[in-house]
């Protein structure tokens, strides 16, 4: 089922040098919820992030290759052959 929340920069770009406060990862990275990352942060489930202070920031890098190594061709694929693993099955190599 298609999420009907509009986002608020549908065209925007994650810049692998810049950096985001959670709520524009959060937006960044299809509209997720702060919440969301605030709780990925706490199971280490979500992408790399660093914190200054009280301030908790995310490099674009780390965002992309977070979504890289949740890329997937199927269902299949995704669920690790039918088991629910928080690593993918397969990674992604990249060849130059």
């Amino acid at each position: 089922m298609a999420s009907t929340r509009e986002h608020k920069n549908p065209n925007s770009i994650i810049d692998a040098v810049a950096f985001y406060r959670t709520a524009e990862a959060a937006e960044l990275m299809g509209g997720l919820s702060n919440s969301t990352l605030a709780r990925w942060r706490v199971t280490g489930e979500g992408p790399r992030y660093a914190k200054i202070g009280k301030t908790v920031i995310y490099k674009g890098q780390d965002l992309l290759a977070f979504i890289e190594r949740r890329t997937f061709s199927s269902t299949s694929e995704a669920n690790g052959g039918g088991t629910h693993s928080r690593h993918p099955a397969i990674q992604v190599v990249r060849r130059s």
